[in-house]
């Protein structure tokens, strides 16, 4: 067996809608919403490394992406995944080795349809990258978003276990 060792930091970030586009590169996609619409996501940024890491903010870019929680500096705390992190901040934020601490990242759709691409950097000292970034997908819609949801408790559904639920919606005239 053999590896590589480090008595540093080593930083990495995760998010609560993170897929890996290429397997390699993390992209937090916050899906399409209605123009003028906010939907928020944290991210995780963990220490998994032997040393504590100094985070300050990188940089932030993207129509419509802003950081409402941690750098440049916060307060508190929130769930993630059902564990409870304190956010990071203020910023220079030590991150001691084994821990992690949240951002809070929001896309506020703007006026017009369209799909928004960005990435959040964090800078980090004593680690064995001097940064870690995250790529941003997002869309903002101005057409109406539909959307069904089979609730047995509402009637007209059948319930769980019961086969696939059908429903008459009689005869429906579109236009005039």
């Amino acid at each position: 067996v053999e590896g590589n060792g480090t008595d540093l930091a080593v930083i990495r970030l995760d998010c609560e809608n993170c897929s890996n586009r290429d397997g390699v590169t993390l992209v937090a996609n916050f899906g399409t919403i209605a123009a003028g619409q906010t939907v928020s996501t944290h991210v995780l940024v963990s220490n998994s490394g032997a040393q504590t890491a100094s985070l300050t903010a990188g940089a932030l870019s993207g129509t419509g992406f802003a950081l409402s929680g941690g750098f440049p500096g916060g307060t508190g705390s929130a769930s993630y995944r059902g564990t409870t992190y304190p956010f990071c901040g203020p910023a220079p934020y030590s991150l001691s080795a084994g821990a992690s601490c949240l951002l809070k990242l929001d896309y506020t759709a703007p006026a017009t349809s369209a799909t928004h691409v960005g990435s959040l950097t964090v800078n980090t000292a004593s680690s064995t990258t001097a940064s870690v970034s995250l790529s941003l997908s997002a869309g903002s819609t101005t057409l109406a978003m539909v959307s069904m949801t089979d609730c047995p408790n509402c009637g007209g559904g059948q319930r769980e276990g019961e086969g696939t639920p059908t429903h008459d919606f009689g005869t429906v005239t579109i236009g005039t």
